[in-house]
Parts: structure tokens; C-alpha cells; sequence
């Protein structure tokens, strides 16, 4: 046969090698016309027995092995091992490649998929150690990484791999914290060996307690913009004396455990601590923590931009944002997919990359500006985990540096399963997602067989239904949204959420439509996928048929006919008794008002008229006068003594003397044109339009005799025993000259002119100022 055993494991017809077969001896062969050629890939004559072969969509051949493992082969004849699992041997029976890309291999222990990743990752397959702490790169572009109990290692330009120990001349293998000089050697700080400087002979100076280290568990290094460097340790933070060779303690610090050290291109020296967040000033610190609006004092890391914002992470608080003093913080309601921040990095594309307890974080840090400074409530952030190819989500930090940037832009961040690389450039975007698939429908809580229609049936109340898109490379990206035509008016963005909820369902057709879209802030646009839609028909109740509404219909016309009738005998009752309403408050206004009127014109003591009234008549009697060339005459008069007629009998009596005093002004002025009013006080006043000097002089005679006709006692007169009043008088004629207010003050002189005669007297005075 030409074989070089009769056991045939392998037949595989290769796209680009043609027909080949692989035997239980290890020797792969060409099938060709002529007969077995032993294939001349250096590659795949190995000595493996090959059990199974692939050739990807990108041109690399996988080859399973029976008891090797899985292997690759590059396009470029490179062999490479892909470790599948812990257990031994490794046998690969069968390959298959997805429309996603993703590898299938079948192995004894199950099955396996591989993808390809964004991110470049060494680890223990690469001969780094697992749990890494630090990372750092030096002058000559290689990468040093610090390891929790597997010491130092340097991976060179072409990931060539060198590793130091205590062997090498290291305190410790647990190492906590690095930096690169200029000068190519490295300060290597550890926990509990103290500090290590390796020089570039490869010999290690150590520096402990005796140099002035006050803690052997070195947490940071950096240097300022002065050159000095500064160390922090478990015990807080000292600075190294280049002339004395030694630490010295920087003593102006509060009581904390210190993290990280860092210098920015503003000369600025920024600490983080269990403590919250310090500036280091020349004569002391400034310090943010919760009170200021910090979310954390647990501070794990700083990173200062070009514009001198300063971004802070927490361990357990997410991302807070300084600038100007003002603090922002973000949260899980702002987009921040995690809540650990552990290093902070920025891309040449301004995209900001944190690492975390859950994987690692990429976010424009424009947008996070935008949030900040109120121009938008929310950002988009994409969190990478294992999902996206990473061998682990878990990332370390709490020493310095936890990340990198590299000078050709790569960002290296440390993980319990070695360095992680990002090349942000070569990041690939997600394709639109596949149809959903409706999985389980649920109706009044239970579930039901699925068809297309979906029949429901009208008692159902609620209505659940399941769907998710058959995509396993990043599952966490997918963003969901569905709308129910015929009940929705747009269309519900329930983020993740694989469940789509509905209630009061109407009778009759529906259509529900689901749609899936990639939420990843790596891209500009998340293009929506295809849709998937189910037709949907609920049965009515015999209440919701299309006959009971035609029937309900034409009650309703009728009861509204019945109802209008009825409501216009109501108002038509209801307009009558208004009116009867309406006319019967009108006359009881009437009556009020004339009752208010009659109360502002009367004196309340004597019933005469009050002064408002006199005034208002005098102005109209004075104009009528005026236009008949008719006289118009005033009466004054004073009760006499009346002052010390209240002092004898009181002010009861008092007023009673008034009103018999009214009594008698009314019964003396007989014509129903004249007016009597109360002047004031003891004062009283008659206006007697068309009466001349000699009228005037009668009724004022009259008036005097009538009031003292009253024989009311007067106990302390000096002119009379019993009540006397002194009566003045005046006549105008208002066609000629005067007004209103001259007669007035013509007649209250002819008052006067009484009382200085004696009182109990009547002066009326003539046209001619002469008294009578």
C-alpha cells in the first residue's frame, strides 16, 4: 500500500494539500494518483499520531492528536501546542469550525472551543508565571513582569522569555513592584524581601531596614520630576538620600496603608491609600476622601490625562473624575460595567482601558467627559472577559505598576493567568447577530406548546416570552429589543434581558418582533440584526365580538336618546326655578341695599341725617338754586353748655338730650324740602332751599323756643335752668357769588356771634355781614 502501517487514523481531503492520511506510526502522507507520498511539512511529520485535521477560514491547518493534544499549524509552517485541559493524554478525535469562526474539538474530556482573541496573553504555556502583580517596560522595549511566588521575568521584543529568582540574586520571588531606569536597570520591590536595584550586569544591590526601608512589603516606586525616588511601603512612604545612600521616612503623612505613588506631567506627586486620595504639596498633602465626594477612601489607582484631569479608581467604587477641585463619580447608572478599578490606561485613540475584578474595561474617555460635565446622562463602555478570548477575567492589582502603556502603544495589564496585551488598533468589531430564536412561551404563568400563530385563549391575562440569539463568542454584548404590532406603539430596549412581558392583551391578530444588536463601544454604530417575528392571535370574549358590539351599540344609541330627553326636562325645571331663584334674591338685594343706603345717609344716635347726606344735598340744592335764582339758607345751632350737662347727668342722659333736641329741630322745620342733619357732636344744621332772611329768622325763632319748650334740666347753666340752645343763621343766593362752603362758615359766625351774646339767642346774618 505504501503506508508505513495498516492503521489509518486520519483521512482528510485538504483545500490546499489535496487528499492526505496520517498512520498509527506517526507519518503523514500526500494521496496521489501515483499512490502515498510522505508529505515533505516539516510540520506534520512530527511523530504524533494524528487523529483529525482542520483548515480554518483563515488558512491555518488544526491538527488533533491521539494522545498529543491539538496543534497548529500557521500559514506560515509554524507549529504551535493549544493546551485544552489539565488531564493527560491529550486526544483529539474530532474538528469543526462554526459561522462564527470559533473551533470545535472533541476530546476525551469533552469539547472545546477556541476563538480568536484581540488581546495578545502570556502565561504559564508561554513560561511566565500565573499570578502576575506588576508590569513594566524597559528602555530596550522588553517587558518585565512581577509574580506572586515565581520571582521576576523579562519577555523580550520576540517573546523570548528569561526569568530571576532568588537564585539570581533577588530577596524574594514575590514581587510587588517595579521601575525601569533610563540606564537600563530596574528597581524591583517585593513583598517582605524588601527592595531590590538589578543592574544591568545582572547584579542585584538589596536594600532592607539597615538602608532606612521602614517596611520590608514594598508597595510602589516612582521618581518626581526632581529626579528624587520615592518608595512606598506597607509602613508608609520614604524617599532615597543619593548622597547617603539611604531612605529617609517622609513623616508629614496621615496614618494609612499607602498603594501607589505617581508623578504627572504637571510635577504633581499623587498617593493612593486606604485613606482616600493625596496631593503632595511642599509642606504637606491635600487630601480627597468620601466627605469630599469620593466614593471610596479604598483608592487603588491614579492616571492623569493631557488635559491634567486626573481619573481615579476604587477598588470596590468605580471610577471618580477630578479636575479643578471638583470631584464627579461614576457609577453603575452611568454605564460603568464594574465597580473595581485597578489600573488605569489610555489608548492613542483617547479610549480609557481599566482593569477590574471582572475583566477589563474600554470606554471613550470623551464620553465620560460628557457625562461629567452634564452634556449627557450616560456613556457606552465594553467589558472583555473570557467570552471575548481572554484566558481570565480575574486582574490584579493593589501593587505598582497593575498596567502599562508600551511605546508602540500596546497596553499590558497583569491577571492571575499571566500578562494581557491590548493592541487597540487591531481590535475587531462584532458582526450583526444572527435571528433571535423564541424559546418558551408562558401564558397566565404556564407554559404552552410554541406554534406560529400563537393561539391564546381569552382568560389569558399575561403573556411571557423567552428568546436569545445562538451566538456564544461574547454573549454579554447582545442587546435586545422587541415590538408587539397591534399593541405597542414603539418598540421596548430591554437591554440583556431575554424575556419579553405582556399584559391586557387586546383580541384578535398581533405580531410580535424581536430584534438583537451588539452593545460594544469598541465600534461607532451597533448594526441591528436580523428579526425574528411570531404571529400572535388572542380569542375575545363574547363581550369583545364584533356582534355583542353592534348590539351594545345601538342600547347605547337608545339610552342616549332617552337620557337627552330627560336631561332637557331637567334643565328646562332647573332654568324655571333659577329664575324664581334669581328674581327673589334680586328683590331681597333690593331691599338690602336700600336699607344700606338709608344707614349711610341716617345719624344712628338722633335718626337725622348724617353729615355724608348733608354735604352730597348742600352741592345739589346750591346748583338748583343757582339755575331758579332762588335763595338757599343754612341754620346752625349749639346746644348751650352741653359739656357740663354730660358731666352732671352722664352721657346716658346725654344722648337722650340729643335726640329730644332732634325731636324738636324736625317738628320746627315744616316744609319737606328743608334738611335737618347732626353737624357733629352737639351741633345741628338746616338747609332751607328758597328761603330768604326773613324765613330764615322765623324757623330759627321757632327752633330756640320748641327745644327750650322741653324744660329739660340743666344743672349747671349758667344761663338757664333747663336746656337752651344758640341758633345761627345765613341766606346765599348762589346765582350771584359764594358757595357752599362760605354760607356754611357765614352761618357757624352767626353761631358765634349767639353764644357771645349771652347764648340762648338767634343771629342771622344779612347780605349786608350786618347781624339780626
Amino acid at each position: 500500500s505504501g503506508l508505513d502501517s495498516t492503521q489509518v487514523h486520519l483521512l482528510h481531503n485538504d483545500p490546499e494539500l489535496g487528499p492526505m492520511a496520517a498512520t498509527a506510526a506517526g507519518t503523514t502522507y500526500r494521496l496521489t494518483e501515483s499512490g502515498p507520498i510522505v508529505h515533505e511539512s516539516a510540520a506534520l511529520q512530527t511523530g504524533m499520531t494524528l487523529h483529525s485535521a482542520l483548515r480554518d477560514r483563515h488558512g491555518n491547518l488544526w491538527l488533533g492528536t491521539y494522545g498529543d493534544g491539538l496543534w497548529r499549524v500557521s500559514k506560515n509552517g509554524s507549529l504551535q501546542a493549544f493546551p485544552l485541559a489539565t488531564k493527560q493524554p491529550g486526544y483529539v478525535f474530532e474538528l469543526a469550525e462554526d459561522a462564527e469562526g470559533n473551533v470545535w474539538a472533541a476530546t476525551m474530556h469533552g469539547v472545546h472551543r477556541l476563538r480568536d482573541s484581540d488581546f495578545l496573553q502570556f502565561g504559564p504555556a508561554e513560561g511566565l508565571g500565573a499570578a502576575t502583580f506588576v508590569v513594566t517596560q524597559a528602555p530596550d522595549d522588553s517587558i518585565w513582569t512581577g509574580t506572586e511566588g515565581s520571582g521576576l521575568f523579562r519577555l523580550s521584543t520576540d517573546h523570548e522569555v528569561t526569568q530571576f529568582t532568588r537564585e539570581q540574586g533577588l530577596s524574594s520571588n514575590d514581587i510587588s513592584s517595579l521601575l525601569a531606569e533610563p540606564d537600563g536597570s530596574l528597581w524591583v520591590g517585593t513583598f517582605g524581601g524588601g527592595l531590590n536595584h538589578l543592574h544591568t550586569d545582572g547584579a542585584v544591590t538589596h536594600y532592607g531596614k539597615e538602608k532606612g526601608l521602614i517596611n520590608s512589603h514594598v508597595m510602589g516606586l516612582q521618581r518626581d520630576a526632581s529626579g528624587r525616588l520615592w518608595v512606598v511601603t506597607d509602613g508608609g512612604l520614604v524617599w532615597f538620600d543619593a548622597r547617603r545612600k539611604r531612605f529617609v521616612e517622609e513623616t508629614s503623612l496621615p496614618a494609612t496603608l499607602l498603594r501607589e505613588i505617581r508623578s504627572d506631567a504637571l510635577g504633581r506627586l499623587w498617593l493612593t491609600s486606604n485613606g482616600g486620595l493625596m496631593q503632595l504639596t511642599g509642606d504637606g498633602y491635600t487630601l480627597w476622601t468620601e466627605e469630599e465626594g469620593l466614593g471610596s477612601n479604598l483608592v487603588s489607582t491614579t492616571y492623569t490625562d493631557a488635559e491634567g484631569v486626573v481619573w481615579i479608581g476604587s477598588r470596590e467604587s468605580g471610577l471618580s473624575r477630578l479636575e479643578g477641585g471638583q470631584l464627579f463619580q461614576f457609577t453603575l447608572e452611568h454605564g460603568l460595567p464594574q465597580l473595581s478599578v485597578l489600573a488605569i490606561l489610555e489608548d492613542d485613540a483617547g479610549r480609557l482601558w481599566m482593569s477590574g475584578a471582572d475583566g477589563l474595561v474600554s470606554v471613550e474617555r470623551a464620553a465620560l467627559n460628557a457625562v461629567a460635565r452634564g452634556e449627557s446622562k450616560r456613556f457606552r463602555a465594553r467589558l472583555y472577559d473570557e467570552t471575548d478570548g481572554l484566558r481570565s477575567a480575574q486582574f490584579l492589582g493593589g501593587f505598582q505598576p497593575a498596567g502599562w502603556k508600551a511605546r508602540d502603544g500596546r497596553l499590558w495589564f497583569p491577571t492571575n493567568q499571566g500578562l494581557v496585551a491590548v493592541v487597540p488598533g487591531d481590535f475587531s468589531t462584532l458582526p450583526p447577530p444572527p435571528p433571535p430564536l423564541i424559546e418558551a412561551v408562558r401564558v397566565n404563568g404556564e407554559s404552552i406548546p410554541l406554534a406560529d400563530p400563537l393561539l391564546l385563549p381569552a382568560d389569558a391575562s399575561t403573556l411571557e416570552v423567552d428568546y436569545t440569539v445562538p451566538r456564544l463568542g461574547a454573549p454579554h454584548t447582545l442587546r435586545f429589543e422587541y415590538l408587539l404590532e397591534g399593541f405597542d406603539r414603539d418598540w421596548h430596549r430591554v437591554g440583556s434581558r431575554r424575556t419579553a412581558y405582556f399584559t391586557g392583551l387586546p383580541p384578535g391578530s398581533l405580531s410580535l418582533r424581536v430584534a438583537a444588536s451588539n452593545h460594544d463601544a469598541a465600534q461607532d454604530a451597533s448594526p441591528r440584526g436580523a428579526e425574528v417575528n411570531l404571529d400572535i392571535y388572542r380569542a375575545p370574549f363574547w363581550y369583545q365580538t364584533w356582534w355583542f358590539r353592534i348590539i351594545a351599540g345601538l342600547l347605547a344609541v337608545l339610552l342616549a336618546h332617552r337620557l337627552y330627553l330627560l336631561a332637557i326636562r331637567r334643565a328646562m325645571l332647573r332654568e324655571r326655578q333659577l329664575e324664581l331663584l334669581v328674581n327673589r334674591r334680586t328683590r331681597e338685594l333690593q331691599i338690602a341695599l336700600s336699607k344700606v343706603q338709608e344707614i349711610s345717609r341716617i345719624d344712628s344716635l338722633t335718626g337725622l341725617a348724617n353729615r355724608r347726606f348733608l354735604d352730597e344735598n348742600l352741592d345739589s340744592t346750591w346748583a338748583q338754586c343757582g339755575e331758579q335764582h332762588a335763595p338757599v339758607s343754612i341754620i346752625m345751632l349749639d346746644i348751650d353748655c352741653f359739656k357740663q350737662y354730660n358731666d352732671a347727668v352722664g352721657h346716658i342722659a346725654g344722648d337722650e338730650c340729643l335726640r329730644k333736641v332732634a325731636e324738636a329741630l324736625q317738628s320746627g322745620v315744616l316744609r319737606d324740602e328743608d334738611l335737618v342733619a347732626r353737624y357733629g357732636g352737639e351741633e345741628f344744621l338746616a338747609l332751607l332751599p328758597g328761603a330768604d332772611v326773613g324765613a330764615v329768622t322765623q324757623v330759627a325763632q321757632r327752633i330756640r323756643s320748641l327745644v327750650k319748650d322741653l324744660r329739660i334740666p340743666h344743672p349747671n347753666s349758667p344761663v338757664s335752668d333747663y336746656l337752651t340752645v344758640s341758633v345761627g343763621g345765613a341766606t346765599a343766593w348762589p346765582a350771584e357769588k359764594g358757595t357752599p362752603d362760605e354760607l356754611i362758615q357765614r352761618a357757624d359766625q352767626a353761631l358765634y356771634a349767639a353764644k357771645a351774646a349771652g347764648r340762648d339767642r338767634v343771629r342771622i346774618e344779612e347780605n349786608n355781614g350786618q347781624m339780626r
